[in-house]
């Protein structure tokens, strides 16, 4: 799966024109509903006979959510390489285990 984070200004969250414009490129939306703001996530890749292609999921936020914290464990990821391989190592494990269970 691919995450992809979008910051847009507040007042185009959940804007029609947003939406439009990723489903006519395959996307679909899903209204992400958080326990601070909700948030826009989008999805592509998935079938619904249960297979899935190439998976991406574009979030969209404004720039002050609470999403963006994600970027500080990316770049903690990047500065520490060794505790990068273990996350890494783990989540293949945990994908083996769970393969199609997300919660």
């Amino acid at each position: 799966t691919i995450d992809t984070l979008i910051g847009i200004p507040h007042a185009e969250l959940f804007a029609q024109h947003i939406i439009d414009s990723m489903n006519e490129i395959g996307y679909h939306y899903f209204l992400q509903q958080d326990n601070e703001a909700d948030y826009m996530v989008f999805g592509k890749g998935y079938k619904l006979e249960g297979r899935k292609e190439q998976t991406f999921h574009v979030h969209m936020s404004a720039a002050n959510h609470p999403n963006w914290e994600r970027i500080y464990f990316r770049d903690f990821l990047r500065e520490h390489p060794e505790t990068a391989k273990k996350y890494a190592d783990l989540k293949i494990q945990l994908a083996k285990k769970f393969r199609n269970r997300r919660v």
